[in-house]
């Protein structure tokens, strides 16, 4: 299993704990997409038909999306993240 939010070079120090980061901004920084705005962000996603009715993208949220940008960000960052597995991240 990956998560972008217990990866730990996509998290930020709060009150000396590490804390994650919005996938929204993770997607923007490190990708150049605005996922979760309610606009076109770049990604070629079909969201179906049924999608509206659905509460897919109508308040500017997509689960596909979201997928999609973790995905992407998996990918790009996937040799690094596979290192890391053998190294647990400190609470």
């Amino acid at each position: 299993m990956r998560d972008t939010a217990q990866f730990k070079p996509f998290m930020r120090p709060v009150r000396k704990k590490m804390r994650p980061k919005k996938l929204s901004f993770l997607a923007e920084e490190h990708l150049g997409l605005g996922i979760q705005q309610n606009m076109d962000t770049g990604l070629d996603i079909d969201h179906g038909q049924f999608a509206a009715s659905h509460g897919e993208h109508s308040e500017g949220h997509s689960s596909i999306e979201d997928a999609a940008a973790a995905l992407l960000l998996y990918s790009k960052f996937s040799n690094q993240w596979e290192e890391t597995l053998g190294n647990p991240l400190e609470e």
